[in-house]
C-alpha cells in the first residue's frame, strides 16, 4: 500500500501463577501525570476525479478548556464514513463504499507528557484493550485494504534527552489480485483472521513495553489509527474498528504501570519464595 499512513489449568502451577500475579500487582504503582492531550478524526473520500469530501474534528487541551468528544461524519454518493473519539479516549471508526475512489479514516490521540515521579528507574509498561473490528472486500483488481495500528512512545531524561524510542505496529492488507483476494498481516499480532472475503480482528488484550524510565524522565505518546481503502470496480469495501484506550481521568493514555527496576524487596521475595514453597507441597500432597 502506497498511502501516507503506512491465553493451565487448576494444580499447582495455576496456584503459582496466581500468588505471582498479586505480587506483581503490589509492585505496581499507578501513573501521576498527564500533559497535553489532543484527539483527533479526519475522514477523506476522494473520487476517480480527484474531487474530495472531508470532515475532520480535533480537541487539543490545553489550550480547550476540557476534553469534550470529537465526532466526525462524510456521505455522498455510495459512500459513508464516521468517526468519534470520546473524553477517556475510547474511539471507533466505520466506514463503507460501493463505488470507486479512495476512502480514508484516521484518529490520532497524543500525550505530550508522562513522568516518572520516582527517584529511581522505573520499568514501564503500557496496556490497551483492541475492542475488535473488521475489513472486508468484494472488488476488482487494484483495489486495496490497508490496516495500520500504531503507537509510538518517546522517552526522554529528566533534562528533556532523548534516552529511547519504543513503537508499537500492526498491519492488515487486503489486496485483490488476479489469483483472488490477498491477505496479510506484519508487525505486531491482532489474532485476525480471514475467511477469503472478510479479515476479522477479535477482542484482545495487548501490551506495549516501553522499557526503563529515567528518575523523572518523561514519556511522549502517539497513538495512530489509520484505515484507507483504494476500490476498483467494486462491489463493496467495508471496516469497522474500536479501541476503548484511555487518556485522562482513572486511565491515562494509555494505561501505564511502573515497576522499580532495582533489587525487589525482601517482602516482594518472601511472597515469590512463599509461592514456590506452596507448589512444591501441592505437588508432593498429589504425589
Amino acid at each position: 500500500m502506497r498511502s501516507e499512513q503506512r491465553h493451565i489449568g487448576m494444580g499447582g502451577r495455576g496456584v503459582l501463577a496466581a500468588m505471582v500475579g498479586l505480587m506483581a500487582v503490589a509492585l505496581l504503582v499507578p501513573p501521576e501525570a498527564l500533559g497535553t492531550i489532543r484527539q483527533e478524526v479526519s475522514l477523506i473520500f476522494e473520487d476517480p476525479s480527484g474531487n474530495k469530501t472531508r470532515n475532520d474534528d480535533v480537541v487539543e487541551v490545553p489550550p480547550d478548556p476540557a476534553l469534550r468528544t470529537v465526532s466526525a461524519a462524510i456521505s455522498g454518493a455510495l459512500f459513508s464514513a464516521n468517526g468519534s473519539v470520546g473524553v477517556l479516549g475510547d474511539l471507533g471508526v466505520a466506514a463503507e463504499a460501493v463505488r470507486d475512489g479512495r476512502l480514508s479514516t484516521a484518529i490520532r490521540i497524543s500525550s505530550d507528557e508522562f513522568v516518572n515521579p520516582f527517584s529511581t528507574p522505573q520499568h514501564a509498561v503500557a496496556n490497551f484493550i483492541v475492542d475488535g473490528g473488521f475489513l472486508s472486500m468484494v472488488a476488482g483488481p487494484g483495489s486495496e485494504l490497508f490496516f495500520r495500528l500504531s503507537l509510538r512512545a518517546t522517552v526522554h531524561d529528566a533534562l528533556g534527552a532523548l534516552v529511547n524510542i519504543e513503537t508499537f505496529e500492526a498491519v492488515i492488507e487486503l489486496e485483490e489480485t488476479a489469483g483472488g483476494l490477498a491477505f496479510q498481516t506484519s508487525g505486531q499480532s491482532l489474532g485476525t483472521t480471514f475467511d477469503g472475503v472478510t479479515a476479522t480482528i477479535p477482542l484482545s488484550f495487548q501490551s506495549f513495553d516501553l522499557a526503563v524510565i529515567p528518575p523523572g524522565g518523561s514519556i511522549e505518546f502517539v497513538y495512530l489509527l489509520f484505515i484507507e481503502g483504494v476500490s476498483v470496480g467494486t462491489e463493496i469495501m467495508a471496516w469497522q474498528y474500536s479501541d476503548p484506550v484511555h487518556v485522562d481521568g482513572t486511565g491515562a493514555f494509555p494505561t501505564i504501570r511502573l515497576v522499580d527496576v532495582a533489587v525487589p524487596q525482601p517482602s516482594a521475595l518472601v511472597l515469590l519464595g512463599t509461592a514456590i514453597l506452596g507448589l512444591v507441597a501441592h505437588r508432593r500432597y498429589r504425589r
